[in-house]
């Protein structure tokens, strides 16, 4: 017969008070743990790769402390460190990727030669790209990763030598990457690996850039050479900077460049979020303190109901050891019951908190951010649950100790304080969890107040349209094998098909979805002769129409504008332009390639609404039909629904979409 510990006992016949004290503990460990590990994980390696050593090569810019490199600078540097063994990728890209019956938009890497070799990392079947990948005349070789290999090609051994069209190239799969590697980036999961050399011949724009040497274009990873250290590493690259900026010296600022340990969360990422991190560890730390106060608060309770059992026994002669150990015994099974169920509970968690900071876009969601729990920060949680319930302990250990059993009748006699004959307003250390809980509670009502105001303000905010019954859709037809301009007539016909749907009323087609990030170009008119940044937004017919701005003067594009050099401009853009005069029928000139610039004619000017992004003020824009020369491959639809734009309106589209052109790439489609 198995007989329960007797310091455990009390605990069965009186539950509430130990269950409470259980649950709360949890609670606040998993949360403290979930949160820490999310700070920490910004100081993570990446996984699926050998980390012993691997270090990130930055330039140091004025406005930004972590920009990748210039390729032909990082060549240089390659060629020429004897510290460390450098290779390159470059990240920010998405392709269609065409399959036997379907096309998909993934994420693409393109890596230097030694880019799989530097990072040691290691195949699942096949092989990794090496420098014979990424050398002229090359045959265009992929690597996919292993969860494209399952999602994609049912994890088939036979994958190997198959064809994978990328943006309509044809690319060999000469390998799967280990199920651990999910490329050096946490906000991305690139699904295929191509060579530099092989994205050059494709990409001429790119191409293009990478001969530019103010220009970073991409991440470099390296890892110290044997007997090297981080420090001598850091001098001899600055002293290689140095070398570089004599011979090709740079118009604005010189080379300055620095290493660090490469870590999978990108560091401009950490800079973004510092406030929120900051934030974050100010409120988790809070939490905890606030926890661990309760719970001792409910361990004194439950201590005090054993006071008088306590003085009992040691008035009869029990053991002094035999009660301390009790009563330790009782807080430490407590507080380590609640640091595994918290631990349980932080693992869920901290899986939500990657979901909850990946970055949504009109392009796609960005994946959510996976890390394992940081084993340092659950034995810290552990640790400190433990040591709660050993401070909780006290005033019973000293009444145990002390030899008092009569005081132990009164729970605050423990720590009354005499003076001079005199008897002082009894504190006791329940008191003063009572004083710490009070304080913290009202600290982090105020932060929670804040924080609840800050997201009341942000659901309110409008882009300056209507969005009940607004969808996106963008597509990309380079996976049909269709090249400007003739992708034009294709989306005619899609465009006249998708309003003859019951569930649309209105459809029209941009170079961008509304709240999609842009940049900038500069516009003259003859009012204002010096450069007016405007947003610019290339449309079809009707486009302002659907999108819901109010035409305050002129009126929006029709079919007949289309090809024709015709603008029509917000107010602010008006504003700026053409202050305290009409803009209808004046001339405003945008740049064009080679330094000339483009007259058009404005035609109406429209109400100001947010294109860029819904928490800036709206930016002056002006909006532009397309014109056949540069008529995109990849394109926006915007589209009115005859009812509210919801899930289902969204899973229609994009199932419209598919059966329309299967092999059309759909990079996303959304309700606004």
């Amino acid at each position: 017969e198995v007989r329960m510990p007797a310091f455990l006992r009390p605990l069965v016949l009186r539950p509430l008070h130990p269950v409470l004290a259980v649950v709360i503990l949890a609670v606040g460990l998993a949360a403290s743990i979930a949160t820490f590990t999310y700070i920490r994980a910004f100081e993570q390696p990446f996984p699926g790769v050998d980390t012993d050593g691997l270090m990130r090569v930055v330039e140091e810019r004025e406005e930004q402390a972590f920009t990748d490199l210039p390729y032909l600078d990082y060549q240089d540097y390659r060629q020429r460190s004897t510290t460390l063994e450098l290779g390159a990728v470059q990240r920010y890209y998405a392709a269609s990727v065409r399959l036997e019956e379907s096309a998909e938009v993934a994420r693409i890497e393109a890596v230097a030669g030694e880019y799989f070799p530097v990072l040691r990392a290691t195949a699942h079947i096949g092989r990794l790209l090496g420098p014979e990948d990424d050398a002229p005349g090359a045959e265009p070789a992929a690597v996919i990763s292993h969860e494209f290999w399952q999602s994609s090609f049912g994890g088939s051994d036979d994958v190997l030598g198959r064809t994978v069209l990328l943006n309509f190239r044809p690319f060999t799969i000469v390998g799967v990457a280990s199920v651990d590697f999910m490329g050096s980036n946490a906000d991305y999961r690139p699904r295929v690996w191509m060579p530099i050399e092989q994205f050059r011949q494709r990409y001429t724009g790119w191409n293009a850039m990478a001969e530019n040497r103010e220009l970073g274009v991409v991440t470099v990873l390296g890892r110290l050479k044997g007997g090297a250290t981080p420090a001598a590493a850091a001098a001899e690259m600055d002293a290689l900077a140095a070398g570089l900026e004599e011979a090709y010296p740079r118009t604005e600022e010189a080379r300055r460049v620095r290493v660090d340990p490469a870590v999978w969360i990108d560091p401009t990422a950490r800079e973004a979020e510092s406030a929120t991190l900051t934030m974050m560890m100010i409120a988790a730390a809070g939490f905890l303190l606030l926890v661990c106060a309760n719970v001792a608060n409910v361990l004194l309770s439950l201590a005090s109901t054993e006071a008088l059992a306590n003085a009992i026994k040691a008035a009869i002669g029990a053991e002094p050891r035999r009660l301390v150990g009790a009563a330790l015994g009782r807080n430490l099974v407590l507080a380590g019951t609640a640091g595994v169920l918290g631990l349980l509970l932080a693992l869920p968690l901290s899986a939500r908190l990657g979901e909850y900071f990946a970055r949504p876009s009109v392009w796609g969601q960005h994946v959510p951010r996976s890390f394992p729990t940081d084993g340092s920060v659950v034995a810290f949680g552990i640790g400190l649950a433990l040591l709660t319930g050993v401070l909780a302990s006290i005033p019973t250990l000293r009444d145990i100790l002390g030899h008092e059993p009569r005081g132990a009748l009164s729970p605050d006699a423990d720590v009354s304080v005499h003076s001079g004959g005199r008897r002082r307003i009894p504190f006791t250390l329940r008191d003063g969890m009572v004083a710490l809980q009070s304080g913290l509670a009202v600290a982090l009502l105020v932060l929670s107040g804040l924080v609840l105001r800050t997201f009341s303000v942000t659901s309110d905010i409008s882009p300056g349209f209507e969005t009940s019954d607004l969808l996106g859709g963008l597509v990309s037809v380079s996976s049909l094998g269709i090249e400007r301009p003739a992708s034009r007539p294709f989306f005619d016909e899609l465009l006249l098909e998708l309003e003859q749907e019951p569930w649309v009323a209105s459809a029209s087609q941009g170079d961008r979805l509304p709240l999609e990030g842009r940049g900038r170009i500069e516009v003259t008119s003859p009012a204002v002769t010096e450069g007016v940044p405007l947003v610019s937004q290339t449309v079809r017919h009707h486009f302002v129409d659907v999108l819901g701005a109010e035409v305050l003067e002129g009126r929006d594009f029709q079919d007949f504008d289309e090809g024709t050099e015709t603008a029509v401009l917000n107010r602010s853009a008006a504003d700026r332009l053409f202050p305290g005069e009409s803009a209808v029928g004046r001339p405003v000139f945008l740049p064009r390639a080679g330094g000339e610039t483009r007259a058009l004619e404005v035609i109406g000017v429209v109400e100001d609404v947010k294109l860029d992004g819904l928490l800036d003020a709206p930016d002056p824009a002006v909006f532009v039909p397309f014109v056949d020369e540069v008529w995109p491959t990849t394109n926006a639809l915007l589209i009115r629904t005859a009812g509210p734009a919801d899930g289902a309106s969204v899973a229609a589209l994009r199932r419209w979409l598919r059966e329309y052109a299967p092999h059309m790439t759909i990079i996303n489609t959304i309700s606004y």
